[in-house]
């Protein structure tokens, strides 16, 4: 079994006109920061766990340490707008 049939994606793919109409309007922008987010996250790991690989190097390491500690800060960052703007989208509904 596929993952359409799995799904039933095959069917609402021939509704998409319909199902439109009553689906809530598509957030774009926490979408991008959703994104943003994962992506973010996905490096800070990478650089803590290579910073962890390069224990013979001390200055190596320090370097990518430096390197993920400013990705975790842009991830809190990204993580303070997003639940900014869902909190003003709440307000303003």
């Amino acid at each position: 079994m596929t993952k359409k049939q799995d799904d039933g994606s095959e069917g609402a793919a021939a509704n998409t006109n319909a199902d439109d109409r009553h689906a809530p309007p598509r957030d774009v922008h926490e979408a991008n920061l959703e994104d943003l987010l994962a992506q973010v996250y996905d490096a800070a790991e990478s650089s803590f766990a290579e910073a962890h690989q390069l224990s013979d190097d001390r200055d190596s390491q320090m370097e990518v340490f430096m390197q993920a500690a400013a990705l975790s800060k842009a991830y809190a960052q990204l993580l303070t707008a997003r639940n900014r703007h869902r909190k003003a989208l709440r307000e303003d509904g």
